[in-house]
């Protein structure tokens, strides 16, 4: 394996591609700002130093339901039975008080349908539970994913009622298989238009970001001090529950960069991180076999050259060229385990899972 990844860091600096390749053995995930990873291995692992998952209902505390269905390690954490997470600090305190941007990613299944709300953030009313969505009101971050994968940022109060920041991607899941999702929320951004929301899907960026505009329009600001941090529920009327399993969840108080979130991607094991290649992906493409198309581009899309500099079909502008800033792999950064070759080769080479 060593040799195959040497090639194809010899063929990627001769081709100058904008691919990354990564040393396989020495992949960790940004550690600055991290608050939660929870690898549900086990029922034990459900509380670490840093943070706690309680298994519940809406009645109280439940059994935690762990499957050795597992993405990575040797377990999952199965929902069902209209059961969910509440996660805290290890002190029982809020988890995310005080963060003006966060980060959300992880592994996840579900079944065909229904709503499946993988994570849900809102404040609490004054009984210390997750206050319940109102329409026109709405104010809370939430994932959702039935037919697509659907990311919310709401504060109606601020935004007319509005439901403004929504950005999505891929525009149809297969029902019980693995995929992937990186939430970025960034609010701290000294630069107005890099104040947005922003979700990647199984490696892929699709041109999604919703660029924030709202003054105040903060996680902080719509969590409050008090708050619940859910997964799999969300406290919508009698609540929208969750069917499927997650495992291997980061979740960071502050928005990981273009780079963090590749060096996060390559150390959960995504087989393909591709950035720059394609713009406007709203779904990876699939062979019959439902496994990854890796030689072809999205629809209505033309395989990106070396470097990527060719107009995709249909998209109205070039795609914009990456830019060198210290060798082969440097547009996500020198620390990860996975090599994505663009169609120049018609291959990948991935690490072993």
């Amino acid at each position: 394996m060593k040799k195959i990844v040497a090639l194809v860091m010899a063929l990627a600096m001769i081709a100058g591609l904008a691919v990354a390749v990564f040393a396989e053995d020495d992949v960790t995930a940004p550690a600055d700002g991290l608050v939660a990873h929870l690898t549900f291995d086990d029922a034990a692992s459900l509380s670490t130093a840093d943070v706690v998952a309680k298994p519940s209902d809406v009645n109280g505390d439940v059994e935690a339901t762990i499957t050795d269905d597992a993405k990575i390690g040797s377990g999952a954490y199965q929902f069902g039975n209209q059961t969910f997470l509440s996660l805290t600090k290890a002190d029982g305190s809020s988890l995310l008080t005080g963060a003006n941007s966060i980060t959300v990613s992880y592994w996840a299944k579900h079944s065909a349908s229904g709503t499946q709300w993988t994570f849900f953030a809102t404040a609490n009313d004054e009984n210390g539970k997750p206050m319940a969505p109102a329409g026109g009101a709405e104010k809370y971050v939430g994932i959702l994913e039935n037919s697509g994968i659907h990311t919310e940022l709401y504060n109606c109060a601020l935004t007319g009622g509005a439901r403004t920041y929504h950005p999505d991607a891929m525009s149809a899941l297969i029902a019980n298989e693995w995929h992937h999702v990186v939430l970025v929320i960034d609010t701290d951004n000294a630069d107005p238009e890099q104040r947005m929301v922003k979700v990647y899907a199984d490696g892929w960026t699709p041109d999604n970001s919703g660029v924030i505009t709202h003054e105040g329009h903060t996680v902080a600001d719509i969590l409050g001090e008090d708050h619940s941090v859910l997964l799999g529920y969300a406290p919508w009327a009698a609540g929208e529950f969750a069917d499927g399993v997650i495992d291997d969840l980061y979740i960071y108080n502050r928005a990981l960069s273009e780079e963090e979130v590749g060096q996060l991607m390559a150390a959960q094991s995504v087989p393909e991180i591709r950035f720059s290649e394609y713009k406007n992906v709203t779904e990876r493409p699939k062979t019959t076999a439902g496994e990854p198309d890796e030689t072809k581009a999205p629809a209505g899309e033309t395989n990106a050259p070396a470097g990527g500099t060719e107009k995709p079909a249909g998209t109205g502008a070039a795609t914009e060229a990456p830019k060198d800033e210290g060798g082969c792999g440097s547009t996500l950064g020198a620390a990860a385990a996975i090599v994505a070759l663009t169609a120049v080769f018609g291959c990948a080479v991935v690490k072993k899972h």
